[in-house]
């Protein structure tokens, strides 16, 4: 399939400052579903605790995240350091060096809501000192990081119920990131401490030799080292979670009729697949919606989303 759009993951998330979304809408009128106290079993309560900024790595620029925990007042059950299943929320950004995880601060919260510790780790980006391997490699340890998360969060992580969400390069990742256990010993994130049980990926994508040869495909090439999927068809295996399907773990991929940044061509492969090998989790195309649209969390592409997600999740 050839398919030639130009705005393939350019801007993917550059509207984004200082966690607000560039949305031409005035006053949002929330959905009932997206104020629905209870989704998918899980109920909706408390104001969850901003546990701050984490340090993971050596680079205290890049390699940091935000932790955020259920209010204990409605979710501790008296414990000093109550159990708690985990989301690792990965940001978008076109993989970007100066992409900023805060406009995802939002729906990070909205999950503390249901009763999950919610981690929001940075990763090292392109423009800077990231690409192949780093980009990857930082994605895989701070999922690796969770047992940490720990002590300062006054909370005991959950290691059987680490749920993965991700939108636009943070989709990409995030479903990567589920893969791991598929992957090669030698390859970046391989041999994985921490196993996802589900992903969720909003407007993401999946395959990066096809990526690479659309218009705007410069971008992944940029990731990926500089090499062609002809030089090095192994490195674009290894970054493409479309290559290891089925996997044993619920796949929700969410992906919306009009995004432009990343067309619906371009996934609608991956799309196919999870289905025609049976893959647990949803698959759905949102009629109208674009790129940016995940992030309202008034909106009802996040009401879907977060009801997929927490679909995944034990009932507590």
């Amino acid at each position: 399939m050839t398919v030639t759009r130009r705005n393939l993951l350019r801007g993917a998330g550059s509207l984004v400052v200082g966690g607000a979304v560039a949305l031409t809408v005035t006053t949002p009128v929330p959905s009932r579903s997206a104020v629905a106290r209870v989704v998918a079993g899980h109920r909706r309560a408390g104001e969850p605790v901003d546990r701050g900024r984490v340090t993971w790595g050596q680079d205290d620029q890049r390699q940091t995240g935000w932790l955020f925990v259920p209010d204990p007042a409605a979710w501790s059950g008296g414990s000093l350091t109550p159990t708690y299943p985990v989301a690792v929320v990965i940001h978008g950004g076109s993989w970007s060096d100066t992409s900023d995880p805060s406009y995802m601060a939002d729906i990070a919260i909205d999950l503390a809501r249901y009763g999950l510790a919610v981690w929001v780790p940075t990763y090292r980006g392109l423009q800077g000192p990231g690409g192949w391997p780093e980009t990857f490699q930082d994605v895989s340890d701070a999922v690796d990081y969770v047992p940490q998360l720990a002590d300062l969060g006054r909370f005991t992580p959950d290691l059987e119920q680490v749920h993965l969400l991700g939108h636009s390069a943070g989709g990409h990742l995030a479903t990567w990131a589920a893969t791991r256990n598929k992957l090669p010993s030698g390859a970046p994130g391989a041999d994985p401490g921490i196993n996802a049980r589900s992903v969720t990926s909003m407007a993401g994508l999946y395959d990066l030799a096809l990526a690479e040869e659309l218009d705007g495909g410069n971008l992944v090439r940029d990731l990926m080292g500089g090499v062609t999927p002809q030089e090095d068809p192994q490195r674009y295996d290894w970054a493409s979670p479309a290559d290891r399907l089925p996997l044993e773990i619920p796949v929700n991929a969410l992906h919306g009729s009009a995004d432009e940044v990343i067309p619906l061509e371009a996934v609608q492969g991956f799309l196919d697949d999870l289905e025609a090998t049976g893959n647990p989790g949803m698959v759905e195309v949102l009629p109208g919606i674009g790129h940016d649209d995940w992030s309202d969390v008034l909106g009802e592409p996040w009401a879907q989303a977060r009801m997929a997600f927490l679909d995944c999740v034990g009932n507590r």
